[in-house]
Order: structure tokens, then sequence, then C-alpha cells
């Protein structure tokens, strides 16, 4: 957690003050406004501000030319930050901090813009102990060197977000490649040259001439359905696969570590064991990742469907690619329902239709974007590596600036920024 700078350390000039002086506590957004909501600006709606930021219009403004912070209060982003101007509302997940006189918005906004600097709670749903984090002292510099500060901290920081959202763009348009990639080999194979057909199914168009178009219920030896319990968790023993786990074709132990009891594991999976190689798919929250399963011993909880496949008509690993294609995903959501979370029925998830090649080919298709998927997660790795590097170098800047290390009384702001 970041910590004020000791008295030794700042300018004198510099005050102490509890957090919770320098900011009101405005209408938390304890549920989504009713009424008219909109993903996209539409005449008369104003921004309303979530845990993920503003991403919605809504119909209703709580703060009508208002200069103030939404905070996400709960969630994996919690701590995060948002200034908001002009007629805006908080929504959902939120707590909103007005800056009182003598205190600059901006200023404020760097200050609490760093995710460790709120104290939280919770695990599994963590949230943020406001009342915790604003009884805390910091030094704060006079009103006009806040402003200054925050100035400082829009030029220094500009050539920073844009080498961030550039590289997040760059992963997204990786991601992207990688979609269009998997839904193309699936759909059409890797032969460029083969004689075509009409599949006879919306998504998926045409397809190589010798493929067949099967039902799901028809490449499967056995569905498992896990939906509806979940066995009782232990601090450890046997893991535990949740529809968290599930992934994207992988299973990520390390995002939900849950355990079931050993002496519990032979009567809980007996609808069916997990074999190696067996696939896994998620029927709601979210509704269609999928994962091949990579070691025997798992337990599976609810909402979680353990397939297991005709080897003599498909390969796990090519059915894997094929759900996770663009046609695989719009077909399970064409038959989804559901108002708060989609999910798919079993009876509508057997009917699900796929392009199935030749075993040969599927091998050769599964090997080719493993390998392809492979050099996608390679490069956005580095990608990451460097979007924590420059992350951290602007979090440095900012906690130097907002504790006095860098001192900015001599910062001229251009003329753009003094009219801001």
């Amino acid at each position: 957690m970041m910590e004020s700078a000791s008295p030794q350390k700042i300018p004198k000039s510099w005050m102490k003050w509890r957090l919770k002086y320098a900011v009101s506590v405005g209408r938390a957004g304890g549920s989504l406004i009713k009424g008219t909501m909109s993903p996209v600006p539409e005449p008369g709606l104003f921004p309303g501000y979530s845990a993920s930021g503003q991403d919605v219009w809504v119909e209703e403004s709580h703060y009508r030319s208002t200069r103030g912070i939404v905070v996400s209060a709960v969630g994996a982003r919690c701590g995060k930050c948002f200034r908001a101007d002009g007629d805006w509302s908080a929504i959902a997940n939120t707590m909103v901090l007005l800056p009182r006189r003598g205190f600059c918005r901006d200023y404020l906004w760097y200050l609490f813009n760093d995710e460790i600097f709120w104290e939280k709670g919770g695990t599994a749903q963590p949230y943020v102990r406001f009342d915790a984090s604003l009884d805390r002292e910091w030094y704060f510099p006079p009103l006009d060197e806040q402003i200054l500060i925050s100035k400082f901290l829009d030029s220094a920081t500009a050539g920073t977000n844009a080498l961030i959202a550039k590289y997040e763009r760059l992963i997204e348009l990786l991601e992207e490649k990688r979609a269009a990639l998997i839904t193309l080999v699936v759909t059409k194979g890797l032969d460029p040259n083969v004689p075509m057909r009409d599949s006879g199914e919306l998504f998926f168009g045409d397809i190589p001439a010798h493929w067949q178009v099967l039902p799901l219920r028809r490449l499967m030896t056995r569905f498992v359905d896990y939906r509806g319990s979940t066995p009782v968790k232990t601090e450890s023993g046997v893991t535990l696969v949740t529809a968290a786990n599930v992934k994207r074709g992988l299973i990520d132990y390390d995002c939900s570590q849950e355990f079931m009891a050993e002496e519990d594991y032979e009567s809980w999976m007996v609808r069916g064991f997990p074999e190696v190689g067996d696939v896994l798919l998620t029927m709601e929250a979210p509704l269609g990742q999928v994962a091949q399963v990579d070691k025997q011993r798992i337990g599976l909880a609810q909402r979680v469907m353990l397939m297991k496949v005709d080897g003599e008509r498909v390969r796990p690993d090519y059915l894997m690619w094929a759900i996770l294609s663009s046609a695989g995903q719009a077909e399970l959501l064409s038959r989804a329902t559901g108002s708060t979370a989609l999910g798919i029925k079993a009876s509508k998830l057997r009917e699900l239709p796929f392009a199935v090649p030749p075993i040969d080919e599927q091998r050769q298709i599964a090997d080719t974007l493993f390998a392809e998927s492979k050099k996608i997660d390679e490069l956005q790795s580095v990608l990451r590596k460097a979007l924590v590097l420059v992350r951290e170098h602007a979090l440095a800047i900012v906690a130097s600036a907002v504790t006095g290390q860098i001192d900015v009384r001599k910062y001229q702001p251009s003329y753009q920024e003094i009219g801001a």
C-alpha cells in the first residue's frame, strides 16, 4: 500500500489531513438505474459509471455539472477510479467521492487511482474498505500546488497512457486474429483449393465437400452433467474445477483455487470420472468456455459439463477448437436462454451442429491451431510484460508527485492545460 511520505521528506507547506476530510461521499451506485439504458450515447441520456468505468448511458442523472471520482467498489478491479464530469450517474458497485473545498479533484484522482492505495477485504469477491481507507492520514499540498501537480501529471503521463493504449490494442488485435483463424480452419479446412458445398447451417456457410455436419450427440459416448450442485469445499484435497477455471481452451488453476476432501472424491464423482483429454464445457455464467482435462484426478463443480468423445468420429482437441470458433459460439448463443445469465439446456446442447472432417484432417487442424495459438500467446506475453513496465513507470511518477518527491512548483503548464 502506498504510504504517505514522512514529514522530513515533504515540503513544509504541506499539511496533514485525514482523507475523509478531503472528500465527501456521494450517493453510491448500489444497483442499475431503472428505465432507459443504452450501450451507446442517445439524446437525453447521461453517462453512467459502473465498476468497469463509463460503459453505459442512462436516463437519470444524479450529479449535474459535477466533477467527481467514481471508485469501483466490488470485484476484480475494485479500487480503480474514474474521473466524472458534467451530468452523470454512478450505477452499480461503485462509491462516489466529491472533493471538498480546498481540494483539487484531479489531484485526488491521481492519489486514489492506484488500486493498492485502498484497504480491501474479501477473497472470492474483493471489495474496498472505504471507512478504513478514508480514515488514514495524508500530507496535502496547498490547493494551487495540487492543481499544478495534476497538470504536471496529465502532461507527464500522456505518453505512457498512449503507449499503454497501443499495447492493449495490439493484444486485442492478436486475439481477433486468433479468433478469425480458428473459425476459418474449423469451417473451411487448411486447403484453400478443396471443393466446397453448402453446409445447410447459417453460421458455417460453405464447408469442404467431403466434410460432414453432425449433431454433438453423435460425436459423444457420454455427457456427464455437473450442473446444479457443488461438493463441500475444503482448505486442501482434490483440486475442484469450477466454471471460473475454464478459460479459452485451458484450465486456469490459479484464478480460483478451491478443493474438495479426498474422502469425498469417489462418491461425488460417481456420475463420471474425468480422464485426460475429456472436454469440459461451461453451460452458464459464463456460457461456452471450453478446455480439455489435463490431469485425471480433479473434481468438477456446478455449471460444468464433462464430455467423453467418440474417438472414431472426432478428436477432443478438434472439438475444443470447433466450440471455441465464432461459428461454435454463435450456435451456442442461438440456443441459449436466460435474462441475467445465459445458459443452455442439455437437450439443446446435444443437437448443436459441427462441421466434422476426417480424423486425419482433424489432427492436422488441431496441430496447426495449437502451434499458431502458441505463437500468439508468446507475442501477447511480450506485450503484457511491456505493459507492466510502462504502468509501473507511470505509477512511479504519480507516487513521486503526490508525495512531494518531485518539485513541480517551477512547472509551466501549456496554454491548453491552463484552459483545461
